[in-house]
């Protein structure tokens, strides 16, 4: 199982607000669970958005994970033998 830690939080800020990532990080363990609490803040102008405003969290995935490449549990898909066809028949007798 994969050790994934404590979540970063990406925050954009309204215009003309300051403030600490060290207050918000205070702010959000007093008010949550500690595995909860973000260990990070990373201030952003935008949030990646889709066209329905959805936030694209892959892509923010992507900027703090390096993608590994998935491998099939049993080898490469060449390996493997299609399945064959179900029979046609129904009731076999």
């Amino acid at each position: 199982m994969k050790n994934w830690g404590n979540p970063k939080a990406f925050v954009v800020l309204q215009e003309g607000v300051r403030v600490k990532a060290s207050h918000l990080i205070a702010f959000a363990a007093s008010g949550s669970q500690p595995f909860k609490c973000p260990a990070a803040i990373e201030f952003v102008g935008s949030l990646p958005r889709t066209s329905y405003g959805k936030i694209q969290k892959f892509i923010l995935r992507e900027r703090e994970w390096p993608v590994e490449e998935e491998t099939h549990p049993r080898g490469s898909d060449e390996d493997q033998t299609p399945n064959p066809k179900p029979s046609s028949r129904r009731n076999p007798k």
